[in-house]
């Protein structure tokens, strides 16, 4: 028994070590193919020799608990896309919850049915640093995440 938790250890501590001076961009929205299609066009913009990771949730309540739990393993949010309808958790709800624990994270709406109220009292409050309309495409979906991130993240798209 004792051998197993080593092995267990010896994994944790490992994947600690991928993930220190890295940063995240986080999709959530409740629409699976939406999510794949996302970190897709996402991947295919940053490259996988940038020091950016992309994850993608369904569901916002998972999605606040993983970013902190990738915080706490060094991994720095630096940008969230979020769907504004979402069941449970509405993608204001979601950002104002997120902009608690994480202030300098910028977040970006990505939907095809959301309330202008809600939306601009979101820009008011500098909660939300941009917003892209449902259907998107691929290079304005880029460019506008590529202008949140840090100058060292950014792409050349």
């Amino acid at each position: 028994m004792r051998k197993f938790s080593t092995k267990i250890l010896n994994f944790k501590l490992f994947e600690f070590s991928l993930m220190k001076n890295t940063s995240a961009i986080y999709v959530v929205d409740d629409d699976l193919m939406i999510t794949i299609h996302l970190k897709h066009q996402l991947e295919s913009c940053f490259g996988e020799e940038s020091n950016l990771i992309i994850e993608t949730f369904q569901e916002p309540e998972i999605a606040l608990k993983t970013i902190q739990e990738n915080k706490d393993l060094g991994v720095d949010p630096v940008v969230c896309v979020v769907d504004f309808q979402m069941p449970g958790l509405t993608g204001d709800k979601f950002i104002r919850k997120l902009k608690e624990c994480f202030p300098s994270i910028k977040c970006i709406i990505l939907s095809g049915n959301s309330s202008a109220i809600l939306v601009s009292e979101l820009e008011e409050n500098d909660l939300l640093d941009n917003y892209l309309q449902k259907p998107w495409d691929k290079m304005t979906l880029c460019q506008t995440v590529n202008e949140c991130l840090p100058l060292n993240l950014k792409a050349e798209l």
